[in-house]
Formats: structure tokens, C-alpha cells, sequence
């Protein structure tokens, strides 16, 4: 069975109350169950390879907290939340929740509201605002009443339980698998002319860690060092991974924004921070990861048709 058939007989049991989210949510985790990617044809499937790619990110950016994982603020993108981390700042959160309104606009008013149409209201004026410091405004959890922050309790709590609600994580699930950071990963596999499952794990880590407009700057980027004669597809991947890096490297003392000093071998160095982490480490060591991932296949995913 497919992936997208699978989900959407998935989202109606979820509707109804049923378990059909634990089935997908070890699939996603462990790898097993109908269709997995450790146990798929020898060509695989772009739906088990949307799998894969979600199973490997959301293993990296949500751990065991899965659905109900949060990062509250350290990095300054507001909350982020769920499988893959949709971010407040970037209004991917905002996304995300108007996608479970949608899906379920009763459960929606009770978990998120406490029942009360208005603060359902405020909270997705705020999280679906067209700036970014709209975005990461406070929202009041009853009316009237005084605004928190979503990366604050009481709010915290109500995201936590809302990733225990089956709609919900049947919305999580499709939009990390259909979702734009997919749409965006397999656009820039075919960019890169490498459309392996490895090369879509990759693709699809670095869409969601570090956004399309910086995975289009590195995908861009190093297309045009190919063209100087990079052939090789484990060559243009390595190519890519390191021009998705980069960006947050600089050899000479930066004027602006928050920097880490690094002596190496070769010289100082400074890498840029994202709260407390050291985002050009970080990258590198999720990619190389990927790279070096002896259970990531090299081979090529069947030709592109309009399901992918």
C-alpha cells in the first residue's frame, strides 16, 4: 500500500477515534510496519522514501517526544513543535495549527480554546501573522485575559496535549510527508540531478532545519560548481551538504549578529549562533551523518510522475 492511500485511510480512523496513528508513528520511528523502507524493493518507492526522509529528520528534530516535542525559545524562532519542528517565527507553526482547525474544529476548540471560539481566533490571527515578530506575539489563553507566550505555560501544556490527539498527529504525519519542506526536497534533488533515497533524506533534513530560501541559495550553489566538472552523485551531495553549511562560516570577524570564536588548525574562525548552538557544527555533523549512513541507499528512485 502507498503512502498517500495509507495516510488517508490513517486520517479517518483518526477522525473516528481510531489507532491508526500509532501504526504510522512506528513506521516513522522504527521503520516497520506496510511498506517500510527496510523492508522495500530493491527500487524504492518514492512514497517509502517520503517515509524515510521523515522517519530520519523527525528522529533528529523531535526525538522521543515525537508529536508533543518542543524547543521553547532558545534559538529565538518562538516555540517550535511536532515531528519536525514547525517554527513559530517562520509561520510553519501557524500552518500547522490552522491545518488541525481544519481537520477537526471541535477537538481544535476544546484542546486549544478551553471551548472558547475567541481565543481559537486569537491564537491563529497571531501564529498565521504576515511578520515575523507578529508571529511571536503573546497569545491570551482565555478572554479577557492577559497574553503568554507559546514557548510559556500554560501554554506548553496545551501543545503537549494536543500531540496525544489523533487528528492531530494524523495532520503532523501529512503535512511531514506532504508537506512544503517535502515539495521543496524534491525540487532540489532534481536540481541537483541526484534522486536517490539518500539524496532525499539530505535534501529534506536541511529544507527543514534551515528553510527553502537557504536550501535554494545552497541547492543553486552548488549546481553551478557542477557544472565545472563535479559528476560524480556522492560528489554533488557532498558538494551540496557543504554549501548548506557554509553560510554560517566566516574566516574574518563578523560585524553583526551573534558569533562563536573557533581556533583550528588552519586559523580563527567563526561560526554563527543560534541561541547557544553553533549552527555551521551542527549542520555539519547532520549532514556528514547522512552521508556517511551505511542503511541510506544510492540507488536512483523511479522516474518523477505527477504522485511525486
Amino acid at each position: 500500500m502507498g503512502l498517500r492511500s495509507w495516510l488517508e485511510e490513517h486520517e479517518t480512523a483518526a477522525l473516528l477515534g481510531g489507532t491508526g496513528a500509532l501504526l504510522l508513528a512506528w513506521k516513522l520511528i522504527s521503520g516497520s510496519g506496510p511498506d517500510a523502507p527496510g523492508s522495500a524493493p530493491a527500487v524504492m518507492s518514492w512514497d517509502s522514501a517520503r517515509i524515510l526522509a521523515v522517519r530520519w529528520v523527525a528522529g533528529a528534530e523531535s526525538g522521543k517526544a515525537a508529536y508533543a516535542a518542543q524547543n521553547r525559545n532558545t534559538d529565538g524562532a518562538g516555540l517550535s513543535y511536532g515531528l519536525i519542528q514547525w517554527t513559530q517565527k517562520s509561520g510553519n507553526l501557524g500552518k500547522l495549527l490552522a491545518a488541525m482547525q481544519r481537520q477537526d474544529p471541535a477537538a481544535f476548540k476544546e484542546v486549544f480554546g478551553g471551548g472558547d471560539a475567541r481565543v481559537v481566533a486569537s491564537l491563529l490571527a497571531v501564529t498565521t501573522a504576515p511578520s515575523a515578530d507578529e508571529r511571536l506575539r503573546p497569545v491570551p489563553v482565555e478572554v479577557p485575559g492577559v497574553p503568554v507566550a507559546l514557548w510559556s505555560q500554560p501554554w506548553t501544556q496545551t501543545f503537549a496535549d494536543a500531540g496525544k490527539v489523533p487528528a492531530f498527529r494524523a495532520v503532523q504525519e501529512h503535512e511531514a510527508a506532504y508537506g512544503e519542506h517535502m515539495t521543496i526536497a524534491i525540487r532540489a534533488v532534481y536540481i541537483l540531478g541526484v534522486t536517490s533515497p539518500r539524496a532525499l533524506v539530505l535534501a529534506y533534513d536541511r529544507a527543514v532545519q534551515q528553510g527553502a530560501s537557504s536550501l535554494k541559495h545552497a541547492v543553486w550553489s552548488a549546481k553551478a560548481a557542477q557544472e565545472r566538472g563535479i559528476t560524480a552523485p556522492t560528489g554533488r551531495l557532498y558538494l551540496f551538504a557543504r554549501r548548506c553549511a557554509e553560510g554560517f562560516r566566516s574566516t574574518t570577524e563578523p560585524e553583526s549578529g551573534r558569533w562563536l570564536q573557533v581556533d583550528t588548525p588552519q586559523g580563527t574562525e567563526y561560526h554563527k549562533l543560534a541561541g547557544n548552538v553553533d549552527l555551521y557544527t551542527a549542520i555539519t555533523r547532520r549532514t556528514t551523518r547522512i552521508l556517511e549512513a551505511s542503511d541510506l541507499s544510492d540507488g536512483p528512485l523511479p522516474s518523477r510522475t505527477a504522485s511525486t
